[in-house]
């Protein structure tokens, strides 16, 4: 057996190792976090992105910059 060989055996093993240990730890993220959040926010019809009352191209909203003073400009954070 080369030892060429014999790296290339431990690194396709830990390729698939490594594959198996993100798909679990992705998936109990999934689980534990992002799927009851997803789901408390379906239960109470909140929506944080509101895609479907835009009728043109842009998802941009539209400001009214007559309305704000100059100062707000300057201490916007």
């Amino acid at each position: 057996m080369n030892l060429n060989e014999f790296a290339r055996g431990f690194r396709d093993f830990g390729h698939f190792i490594a594959n198996i240990v993100n798909f679990v730890l992705l998936l109990l993220v999934f689980a534990i976090a992002i799927g009851p959040v997803s789901l408390i926010n379906k239960a109470a019809k909140k929506h944080f992105l509101d895609f479907k009352n835009k009728s043109c191209d842009s998802y941009y909203d539209d400001i009214a910059f007559e309305n704000k003073k100059m100062e707000d400009y300057y201490n916007q954070f």
